[in-house]
């Protein structure tokens, strides 16, 4: 990981996550939003938003970070991919920059552009990934 911040995870994190090769949070991401300005609740643990989700042992580790897009590009495609209201039909496009403080990340080789942020305790990536893109 880093050797500069020394990273405190959530007690709910079991063993195991963040994986290894995850590394210092860092560069331009988009999110999708419900609220603009983002607030906390627009960060959370995907298994926190989607509770109804069963996982399968390869996706648990992912599912206790928040999923971010490198490419612009990308995170359009993938909002026109599921337009649908109660999907990401209304939702808006935040971008901002990662910080090392805010956590780690892994980055998603099977599906480019994507990676994973692990948040340590008391991030607050909301005030990081806040800027409306339109």
């Amino acid at each position: 990981m880093t050797k500069n911040v020394s990273y405190k995870w959530p007690d709910t994190f079991p063993e195991g996550v963040p994986l290894e090769g995850a590394i210092p949070a860092s560069g331009k991401v988009y999110r999708l939003v419900e609220n603009i300005p983002p607030t906390a609740s627009d960060f959370q643990m995907y298994r926190t938003d989607r509770p109804e989700v069963r996982f399968s042992k390869a996706q648990i580790p992912f599912s206790y970070g928040t999923s971010l897009w490198t490419t612009l590009s990308k995170i359009i495609r993938q909002k026109e991919r599921y337009p649908k209201p109660e999907q990401f039909g209304n939702k808006k496009i935040v971008g901002g920059e990662l910080t090392e403080e805010l956590g780690v990340m892994y980055i998603c080789t099977v599906n480019e552009g994507h990676v994973t942020l692990w948040s340590q305790e008391g991030a607050k990536p909301h005030l990081h990934i806040c800027e409306e893109i339109t």
